[in-house]
């Protein structure tokens, strides 16, 4: 990696830990902590559901190619239904997998800021008002919508329920490592 490289990724890191953090102390963003009754089967239920998609992954992938974007949305979007299920099945609201009604605008104000922010510091500003190739344009919504998936996986369904099993503190590096894998 040469250093022109490395100094656009500190800065890109830098400016997205900054605005994380001013996002982070804004009162939009404040919300009543989640407290299951019975954290321990929560975190349980969340981690045998894990498995369950992460089977589900290995035998789709095995016949297909990773790099479909096509089928990879429609896995990501598989994946997700055994935790919405689990969601009616056990009436929990969705609030309690990280859809809040008062704080998506924000979330999506601050992924906005955070993209523009990536623009930037990456100076594809011109290459975006030159025009998108055809190809990245039908991809874009395709990547948007895995994210979609599974960020409501991980970080709504799953983490949540890690966090009152096992505190923060372990929780964070948990969820991280099962969505490495």
């Amino acid at each position: 990696m040469d250093s022109r490289t490395l100094i656009l990724t500190a800065s890109e890191w830098i400016g997205v830990i900054a605005v994380s953090l001013f996002f982070g102390i804004s009162p939009r963003f404040k919300r009543p902590p989640l407290v299951f009754l019975y954290p321990r089967r929560e975190g349980l239920i969340s981690v045998v559901l894990y498995i369950l998609v992460l089977g589900l992954n290995f035998s789709l992938y095995r016949g297909g190619n990773a790099e479909d974007l096509v089928l990879r949305l429609a896995v990501a979007g598989l994946a997700t239904v055994p935790f919405a299920l689990a969601l009616l099945v056990r009436r929990q609201p969705l609030r309690s997998a990280g859809w809040n009604r008062k704080l998506t605008g924000s979330a999506l104000r601050a992924g906005l800021v955070l993209i523009l922010l990536t623009i930037i510091l990456r100076g594809r500003v011109f290459t975006l008002l030159e025009g998108v190739p055809t190809e990245t344009g039908r991809a874009l919504p395709l990547v948007a919508g895995i994210c979609l998936a599974e960020e409501s996986i991980f970080r709504g369904y799953i983490q949540p329920r890690l966090k009152g099993m096992l505190g923060l503190w372990v929780s964070l590096p948990v969820t991280a490592v099962l969505f490495a894998l």
